[in-house]
């Protein structure tokens, strides 16, 4: 897939390869669906007021790091946005895509200081797969690295965790990722990262929130939102208004 592509772009180039049964699922226009979502949803968030209507979503976040939340909030004009993107591999180098362990995340987001990987559910609980958020939070970790960044992992998911975990069952993310570390990196062969370093950073680089709190930490930036220009106002009122009427829309 190209990097250059728009986010509706890599919206319609992921459906092409979901297969015949799976795309007459979009007939409704996605209503439910995990890539409409975001793509919808992020693609409003990128063009909102920044430090609007971003400070509360990122007060909103169910983190352990004070000192990650506060270089998040001071860094949001920087903050960039890349909706679907391409496939990464956590074994390297590639060979094929079935055995370097893809990992393909809803969208990779980034400050001056941040990588920050988002893997986003559906308003009704999906479930995860069986290590998948281990191998994300494996592969934000390492590309955190490489950038001289700090990780930070993303749940944007419609209820609290535990989460559902296929062939698992109930989990809370740090637990089950400190479990689970050592089985994705023993088929890594990675020589850029450590397992201890894996095991001791887990809490600091995963965070949580839910669809819900998105949704009222936009709709209370957008009720208090106040600009002289009036075209502006009108502009930022469309888009968190329509914000609000997709969560609605997803949530039936």
């Amino acid at each position: 897939m190209k990097t250059n592509m728009s986010t509706l772009e890599r919206l319609l180039s992921t459906m092409s390869w979901e297969g015949k049964l799976v795309v007459k699922a979009y007939r409704n226009g996605g209503k439910g669906m995990e890539n409409v979502l975001t793509t919808e949803a992020f693609n409003i968030l990128e063009f909102l007021p920044r430090k609007t209507f971003w400070t509360p979503i990122v007060n909103a976040l169910h983190m352990e790091n004070d000192s990650t939340r506060r270089t998040f909030l001071k860094e949001l004009d920087s903050l960039t946005f890349s909706i679907l993107p391409d496939n990464y591999y956590l074994k390297e180098p590639v060979t094929s895509h079935a055995r370097s362990m893809p990992v393909q995340p809803d969208g990779i987001l980034e400050t001056d200081s941040l990588y920050i990987l988002l893997e986003v559910k559906p308003i009704k609980p999906g479930p995860f797969q069986r290590y998948q958020m281990t191998k994300e939070y494996y592969l934000v970790v390492r590309e955190a690295k490489r950038l001289g960044k700090t990780p930070l992992l993303l749940f944007v998911t419609g209820k609290e965790p535990p989460y559902t975990v296929k062939q698992y069952g109930k989990a809370n993310p740090v637990p089950f990722i400190q479990e689970s570390i050592s089985h994705i990196y023993s088929q890594t062969k990675s020589n850029t990262l450590t397992l201890d370093e894996l095991i001791n950073q887990v809490e600091d680089v995963v965070t949580w929130v839910t669809w819900n709190e998105i949704n009222q930490a936009v709709k209370l930036a957008g009720d208090t939102y106040e600009n002289v220009d009036q075209d502006t106002y009108s502009a930022v009122s469309r888009l968190y208004e329509e914000f609000q009427a997709i969560i609605k829309r997803h949530t039936k």
